[in-house]
């Protein structure tokens, strides 16, 4: 897993914010997985799940009842 984020990725962007928007985002599609099946991010395409809430000490549990405010 890369520690840290690729500035290439943002040499176009002016904004401070939209620079750190790309760079994260390429990060996750390179180091992001899915906390519910464990599969990468790119190749998890179940949305149906609950929230997956971290725990700690890697454990995670799946909130019931989330609703958006």
């Amino acid at each position: 897993m890369a520690l840290f984020l690729n500035p290439q990725v943002a040499q176009h962007y002016r904004s401070l914010s939209q620079k750190a928007r790309a760079m994260t985002e390429a990060w996750l599609a390179e180091n992001g997985y899915c906390a519910n099946c464990g599969a990468a991010i790119q190749s998890c395409d179940n949305n149906d799940h609950g929230v997956i809430e971290f725990i700690g000490r890697g454990q995670y549990r799946v909130v019931k009842g989330f609703q958006a405010a």
